[in-house]
């Protein structure tokens, strides 16, 4: 009896301890799904507001909004600069196409700068690669750390020296960039074209038709 009273006990305990395994991967699956409504839900009210807003103004919220998709473009190829550090340069062969990065040209061609942030001429992308190197360098020289992509999350496993360094190794890489954003600010390039943004993005809302 005894055996058996055993049996449906550990029976028993196996049940619920996969009940509760399941209630717990049925909740993070919930929550999923409740995160991913309000995502959807948040995104739609920007929509609709950012649509109400060009309607208040007599502008058709379509053709608003693809003139705000296209300051934000016009932003993000600023921003370039600060990641970068390339404030004007050209591409090796066709020579007179603008660029910031071998990205911008074509055929593998290289981007030669012409000019670069003062005291921050390779970016904030140099500030990053120099602390995802010392962080997951080898000792003495790095910090022996596990990073994630970029460098954004560090692990050091518990060693305390290794937490000291990726410590240090933070601040320099905050110094570098706001290093990097000081001289970024005031740029006159950098300036200049985000008020051609700026100008670009009220032109096209002026063109745009009217909301009725």
């Amino acid at each position: 009896m005894r055996s058996f009273g055993a049996v449906l006990f550990l029976s028993s305990a196996v049940l619920l301890g996969t009940v509760a395994l399941v209630s717990r991967a049925d909740a993070g699956a919930c929550k999923d799904a409740a995160k991913a409504t309000f995502l959807d839900c948040k995104a739609q009210c920007k929509s609709d507001f950012l649509d109400q807003k060009f309607t208040c103004r007599n502008v058709q919220p379509a053709c608003g909004r693809a003139c705000l998709a296209g300051r934000q473009a016009c932003f993000d190829r600023v921003e370039e600069i600060l990641d970068t550090g390339v404030v004007s340069g050209h591409c090796s062969q066709t020579m007179n196409d603008p660029c910031r990065a071998d990205a911008d040209c074509p055929n593998g061609e290289q981007c030669v700068v012409d000019s670069s942030l003062t005291n921050c001429p390779t970016g904030t992308n140099a500030c990053n690669a120099a602390f995802t190197a010392t962080a997951t360098g080898a000792p003495p020289g790095g910090c022996g750390a596990t990073c994630g992509p970029q460098g954004q999350v560090c692990s050091c496993h518990g060693d305390t020296t290794c937490q000291d360094c990726i410590d240090g190794a933070q601040v320099t890489r905050f110094l570098c960039r706001d290093g990097c954003r000081d001289s970024f600010r005031v740029n006159t390039i950098v300036i200049s074209e985000k008020q051609n943004c700026r100008a670009g993005f009220k032109a096209c809302v002026q063109a745009c038709p009217p909301a009725s």
